[in-house]
């Protein structure tokens, strides 16, 4: 058996998970009836999914038609740096800063 990428759980802003795995991200399709889950690839036309049991490790992932576009990122990564704005441009709201450095983040 080949080795799985490592695989992390990031929120959505709609309040549910996404699965990011080889710097690709895939949002939930369905519930497996073992517990487990398939995900499906966000790149558009992308058929690649991937499939995790219920304890939340990888079993599969299947091969994408297009390169990653995410790079590594955490919340370490990106929370420094709303702070240090939202002291520097008080003008700006909170949300739209914290919309700036996620759309930066991920592209």
């Amino acid at each position: 058996m080949a080795d799985l990428p490592p695989i992390q759980f990031v929120p959505t802003t709609k309040g549910g998970v996404s699965l990011v795995c080889a710097s690709v991200k895939f949002r939930f399709n369905m519930r497996r009836s073992n517990g487990g889950r398939y995900w499906k690839c966000t790149h558009p036309y992308c058929k690649a999914t991937a499939i995790t049991d219920k304890e939340n490790r990888l079993v599969k992932v299947g091969d994408h038609n297009h390169s990653p576009k995410l790079p590594s990122v955490t919340a370490e990564d990106i929370v420094p740096g709303i702070e240090q704005r939202a002291v520097e441009l008080t003008h700006i709201p909170i949300p739209n800063i914290y919309q700036e450095k996620k759309t930066n983040a991920i592209y």
